[in-house]
C-alpha cells in the first residue's frame, strides 16, 4: 500500500469503495454537464449574431446610441471576419473544457485499477480539482448570458431590411461574421454553398424563432462533490 493512502478497517471497506464510486461518477457528470454546456453556448453564440447582424445597421452601432459597454461587447463577440477569431472568442471557455475531458481518463482508472484505499487516494486528488475546474467554467460561461442579455434588447429595435440605408455595409460586415464559423467555411468548401447564401440564412432567419431557441436555463456544472461525506475516516 502507498504511505500515503488512507486507512480503514476491512470492515469499512465495503461502504469506502461505494463512496468511492458515486463520488467518481459525480464528477463525470459534471464533466459531461460541461460539455452540454459548452454545447449550448455555441448555439447561443450563433443566435445572438443572428439577431446581431438581422436587427440593427452600423449607423446603430457608434458610441452613444447603446450603453458603451453593450456596444464594446457586442462587437468583439460578432464583428469577426476569420475562424482564428472565434476559436480566440470561445478559446477561455475550450481550454478549461479540455482540462477536464482530460481527467475523465483519470476518472475511469481511478474507478477500476488498485486496491480500494488507492482508489480513494486518486480521488482525493482528482475530485477537487475537477470541482475547481467546473468552477472556473461556471465563471467563464456567464459571459454568454450577458450576451443574451444584450441580444435580447438588441432584438426590440426591429428587423433591417434590404431597403434600409447602410445595409450593403451591415451585410459586409454580416458576411464576414458568417464566414468566421467554422460550419460556414465547411459548408463552402466542401458543401459547395456560396457564403451569400448562408449570410443570407442567418440574417433572414424568422426573429421570433431566433429568440425562442436562446437558451434560457443555465446548466449548472459546479455539483457538490464532498469526498468526505457520509464516511467517518
Amino acid at each position: 500500500m502507498c504511505p500515503q493512502c488512507p486507512t480503514f478497517s476491512p470492515a469499512e471497506e465495503p461502504a469506502v469503495l461505494a463512496h468511492v464510486r458515486e463520488a467518481l461518477k459525480i464528477a463525470d457528470d459534471n464533466i459531461e454537464e460541461a460539455i452540454t454546456s459548452f454545447e449550448s453556448c455555441e448555439e447561443a453564440y450563433r443566435l445572438c449574431g443572428a439577431l446581431y447582424h438581422g436587427r440593427t445597421l452600423p449607423p446603430a452601432r457608434q458610441p452613444g446610441n447603446w450603453p458603451e459597454e453593450t456596444r464594446v461587447r457586442l462587437k468583439e463577440a460578432f464583428e469577426t471576419s476569420s475562424l482564428e477569431e472565434y476559436k480566440a472568442f470561445f478559446a477561455p471557455l475550450a481550454a478549461i473544457l479540455h482540462r477536464l475531458t482530460d481527467l475523465r481518463t483519470d476518472i475511469k482508472l481511478a474507478g477500476c485499477t488498485g486496491t480500494t484505499a488507492e482508489r480513494l487516494y486518486r480521488l482525493r486528488e482528482i475530485v477537487p480539482t475537477v470541482q475547481q475546474l467546473c468552477n472556473d467554467f461556471e465563471e467563464e460561461r456567464k459571459k454568454f448570458d450577458i450576451l443574451q442579455h444584450d441580444c435580447e434588447t438588441v432584438s426590440q429595435i426591429g428587423s433591417v431590411s434590404i431597403a434600409d440605408d447602410g445595409f450593403i455595409d451591415q451585410y459586409r460586415t454580416a458576411n464576414d461574421w458568417a464566414w468566421s464559423l467554422p460550419e460556414t467555411q465547411r459548408a463552402v468548401t466542401v458543401g459547395g454553398r456560396s457564403l451569400d447564401a448562408v449570410t443570407f440564412d442567418l440574417l433572414f432567419a424568422d426573429p421570433e424563432k431566433v429568440l425562442h431557441n436562446l437558451v434560457e436555463e443555465d446548466v449548472d456544472v459546479g455539483e457538490d462533490m464532498d469526498v468526505e461525506e457520509g464516511i467517518d475516516w
